[in-house]
Order: structure tokens, then sequence, then C-alpha cells
């Protein structure tokens, strides 16, 4: 029974507003991708309930009264034909987050706190615990979407829509040791048999090109199934001999290494290396036209996600398959075509070295990567990844350009690179013609308006303002050269007045209370200070000199030794360097701080 509630009918618990006798109504689903129902309804007295936003109810494999809300509307003379998407989808509208973190959680828990308090729910056995951060997204992006840190990527999960619940597990479908026949000529079965990654022969390496001993590979027990060998490298440069028996990483012995060589090359085996991929296509109305039907009836039970043992008479192989895309007859409740195979559609292209290499190795099991087999560091403080909005293009300066129109959206920004440098770039010209590039990567230089890092290392930096709590030198400390001029700011906090400190063990050493010389020096100050201070210098004799600023007095000095005793003789100057005299032309004398006239 397939029934239809209006878009203000939101009581899903009693029957709908209708139930409708449809020409069709088609389910397809995809593993991991989308679910839809087509319904296409006659010109009858239930027309004005199917409209935009209205709900369909009705079974499907494995579920019952599962809801589809309508999102799409076609009209004929005869007919209309209307598209329903899962009624969860409705999150992606409902359920938007500007920003959410988590550290080290489990897929569990991060579906616990996005769904808290709303009428969604979802649950999950997904082992192994995630830190993410999403900003500006909404439910259906962190769960599905094609980015590495949706929760369906990080997981490693599969997902299944149940009304307004989710699941994501390890695996969804069961395996009830359903098995059929392939590599007949029959009308409705169409195969798609892929050898690119088949290895039969495994020659495994590992640090520093170590192999196992003779001959030094590893044979697959179906090295005689096919007509040739495929012979593959497998890299696994973890694996090394310890050089000092204390070191944390490595085997103690040869043999050790060896044998953890052998190890993952059999492994690999065990993940089925050595089948090749196959994508089968069965037509079930199709087959049933055949005499063979009653050999393939079983598939009529199947659901999305579950094992089918294949047996592929041609290769005389046995190859493990998954129902990955299915579609689904509501009316009728059958099925009438299923998708099978042992690999999916994923972003990792074929390339030509495919036939020299296996160190990156997909897992046909689990659909993963192995982890071993991917070496590299990456350290990033923040890292972001731009999607291609446009068509990338080469030209003389630029060979690919990204970039993402949406200001609203995260990844707003673009990045050109090629042959010449990189650009880099989060906001438009005023004009809005142009990015306004201001982080810039070529063989020259890097030029950015910002640089943050723990630590720069070079010899030279130029600019005119340096900012920091502490400039330190290891040996001497330089500024400038002979001619330039060194400028010291005083700042003035509760505690009085203060300046820059420059540390280390040079010969300049500058605190906010005294400043000392090991070697001859002049010191200028212009005009007078409106402040009490002494500078005191230190000479090579160990005696101390106090130059003293007076309010308004200008300044003198005062040799004093280091006794205490011993005071010279000096004159007060002001602020240009005058000597200031008495009304008798003599110059005014300081002794102890004390002024004596004439």
């Amino acid at each position: 029974m397939i029934e239809i509630y209006q878009p203000t009918n939101n009581n899903f618990e009693m029957n709908g507003d209708a139930v409708l006798s449809p020409l069709s109504c088609i389910l397809n689903q995809q593993l991991n991708g989308v679910w839809s129902i087509e319904l296409e309804n006659p010109i009858d007295e239930w027309l004005e309930l199917i409209v935009e936003n209205a709900v369909i109810r009705c079974d499907i494999p494995n579920q019952k009264n599962q809801l589809f809300r309508i999102n799409d509307i076609q009209k004929t003379d005869n007919s209309v034909i209307a598209t329903a998407l899962p009624i969860f989808l409705d999150s992606g509208d409902e359920l938007f987050y500007p920003s959410k973190s988590f550290n080290n959680e489990s897929t569990q828990t991060i579906l616990n706190d996005l769904l808290k308090n709303t009428k969604y729910s979802g649950k999950s056995n997904c082992i192994g615990l995630h830190d993410v951060i999403y900003e500006n997204a909404n439910l259906m992006q962190i769960l599905n979407a094609d980015d590495e840190n949706s929760l369906i990527k990080l997981s490693k999960g599969e997902i299944l829509y149940d009304n307004h619940k989710v699941t994501i597990n390890q695996k969804i479908g069961v395996d009830n040791n359903l098995r059929a026949e392939f590599g007949f000529n029959l009308k409705g079965i169409s195969e798609s048999i892929n050898m690119d990654n088949v290895a039969t022969r495994i020659v495994p390496v590992g640090y520093e090109g170590l192999t196992i001993g003779p001959p030094g590979y590893v044979d697959s027990e179906l090295i005689g199934v096919y007509p040739k060998i495929f012979t593959k490298v497998l890299h696994c440069d973890d694996v090394k001999v310890k050089e000092n028996p204390n070191d944390d990483e490595g085997y103690a012995t040869l043999q050790e290494a060896q044998n953890e060589l052998i190890r993952r090359a059999n492994e690999q085996f065990e993940n089925g290396v050595d089948l090749p991929s196959i994508l089968i296509e069965v037509d079930m109305v199709d087959l049933s036209k055949t005499d063979e039907y009653s050999e393939f009836s079983n598939l009529l039970k199947v659901s999305l996600g579950d094992t089918v043992h294949c047996r592929h008479r041609r290769l005389g192989i046995n190859i493990d398959a998954r129902v990955i895309g299915i579609e689904y007859d509501c009316i009728y409740q059958e099925v009438t075509k299923l998708i099978i195979g042992n690999y999916q559609p994923t972003y990792f292209d074929k390339n030509t070295e495919i036939t020299q290499s296996i160190s990156t190795v997909i897992d046909s099991k689990n659909k993963t990567l192995i982890a071993e087999k991917i070496t590299g560091t990456i350290n990033a403080l923040t890292t972001k990844l731009a999607y291609q909005k446009g068509i990338a293009q080469k030209q003389d300066v630029r060979a690919i350009l990204f970039e993402d129109f949406d200001y609203t959206s995260p990844t707003y920004g673009a990045l050109s690179i090629g042959s010449l440098g990189f650009q880099i770039s989060n906001k438009r010209t005023t004009d809005d013609l142009d990015w306004d590039w201001r982080t810039v990567g070529t063989a020259d230089g890097f030029y950015a308006d910002y640089i943050t890092g723990n630590e720069i290392t070079g010899l030279t930096i130029n600019g005119g303002l340096i900012k920091g709590a502490e400039i330190k030198a290891l040996d001497r400390l330089y500024f400038g050269n002979d001619t330039a001029n060194i400028k010291f700011n005083w700042f003035y906090n509760p505690n009085g007045y203060t300046g820059v400190i420059i540390s280390g063990n040079a010969d300049m050493t500058f605190s906010s209370n005294s400043l000392g010389f090991s070697s001859s020096t002049s010191i200028y100050v212009d005009g007078y200070k409106t402040f009490d201070a002494d500078i005191t210098v230190y000479n090579w004799d160990g005696d101390l000199i106090k130059i003293r600023f007076k309010k308004g007095m200008g300044w003198f000095y005062e040799k004093v030794a280091q006794s205490g005793n011993q005071v010279d003789r000096s004159f007060l100057f002001d602020g240009n360097g005058v000597a200031i005299r008495d009304g008798t032309g003599k110059p005014v004398q300081v002794r102890n701080g004390l002024l004596f006239k004439g």
C-alpha cells in the first residue's frame, strides 16, 4: 500500500490522507549514495495531493512504512511524476551548525551531540575516535558529504536511513550465504571484470631495500588460475632491523623482519588482492524470461549491503561481493535490478604505475586503505580544502585555479598554482574583478601578510618593525651598521617606566633601570626629560658613572668610585648639551647631586 500525506500533515503515526494507485513506484538505493523514489500516478482524484513537500509512505526491502518527501514534480497530459527522498534528509535543512568541534570522540557520541533535543536520532557500531571541526555545515553535510571529514569517511562506515533515525555501521546488510554463479552469456546479466589491481605474486620490500630470502617473493594460491602471473611490489618502509638493540623501532633480527614482510604479503592475498574487481548488473525482469531464471531467483531476497558469494564459472574463482545498488518495485514489492560488486568508484584514479607498485593497497573486505602502507607526514596548524568551482585552465603562468565564490562557505577563497609558483587568497579586490592575492610563493621567495610558526631560521631579517617580548643573542647582538640609528622607546606602566629587554651573551644589556657598556660609547639624549632617572655606566676599571636626569634641570654626570667616596666634579648641561652658566658666566657645577654656582 502506498499512502500520501499532505505537506501540513506530520502525524505519520496515523494513516495518510489518501491511498494512491500509481502506475509505478520505483525505489533506487546506492550504498552510501542516493536513495530516491520515483512515483508515477495517473490524473485521478488524488492529483491535488501529489505536490512538493508531500510525503509518500511505502514498504521497501526489510523496512516497513518508510517516509519519503517529494522534492520534484513533473506533470504530463496523462500522469504526474514525483521524485521523493528519505524524510531524514529534511535534517539537512532543519539542523545547521555554525561551529561544532569534537576531540577524541566516537561516532556514536558525535551523533548523540548533533541530534540531542531534536526529533532525529542516530546509532552506530563504528569503532575509533575522531578529532574534527565542522563550521557552517548542516547535518547531512556532516554525515555524508563528499568530504574527508564527513562522518561516513571518518568512521569508514555505511549509512542506512529509517525515517527520522539514521544508522552508521561498519557494514549494513547481512550475509545469508546467498550464492550465485556468473560467467554465463545470459540476457539480463552484464559483467565488468577489471584485472588492473590483481597481484598473484608480491615482492615485499622493507626499509632501505630490505627483502626476504630467495626467491624474494610470495605467491598466491590462485597464481595458476590466470593465464599469466601478476607481479607487484609491496613497499613496507616501516619494516627494518634495529641498528641498536635499544632502538624503539625495528625488529631485533633480520629473520624477524623478513617474517613480517612475508606476513604482510600473505595478508594482501587474504584481503583479496589476488582477485579481480567485478561489477555485475542483474536485471531481474529480463532474467525472468530465461530458462536459467530459477538459478538466480534467490537474489530477489537481498537488500542493500547484503553479501553475495559469487562463483565465476569462466574464471574458475570465488568472489565475495556486496549489493551496492538496488532497484525495487514498491507496488509489487520485488527487486527488479541489482548491482553487485566488490568495489565501488572512489577518488583513486588508475595510473600508469599501478603495474609497478602496490605501496598503497585497498582492503577489499573493509573498503579501506591499509594504514601501514601510507607513508609521509602532514604538519599543519590549519588545513583547508578548496573545492574546485570553475574549470581548471592551463595558462602561461597559472596551471590550475581553484575557486569558491560563495562568501558564506567555510571554504571561500582561491588557490592558483602552477610552474612559476602559487597564490592564495580569501578576499576579493574592492572592484570584485579579481582575488586579492596576498600570499604568494615563487622560486625567489615567499610573501605573505602573516607568517605563523614556532621557529624561523635564517641569516637576515629585513623589515621596519619587529614585535616580540624578548630578543635573545647566543653570542653577539648587532643592530644595523656603523651609520644606523638605534632608538629605544620607553613606556609607562603602574610600576614606572620600562623598556624593551635585550638579553643574552651580548656586549650590551638593556633593562628597565640600567644601561651598561663594555666599551667606550657616546650617549645622546634629545631634549629635556620630564622625569627623574639615573643611567649607570660601568667603565673598564669597574667605576660607576651616573648620568642623571632631573626634572626641569637638564642632565649632569657623577663619577663614583666603588668605595662610594670619590666624586668627580661635574657640570650641568641643558637639553641641547650646552653647559648652564650662572649670572657671572661661570658654569654651574654638581657635586654629589648638589648644585654649586661658580
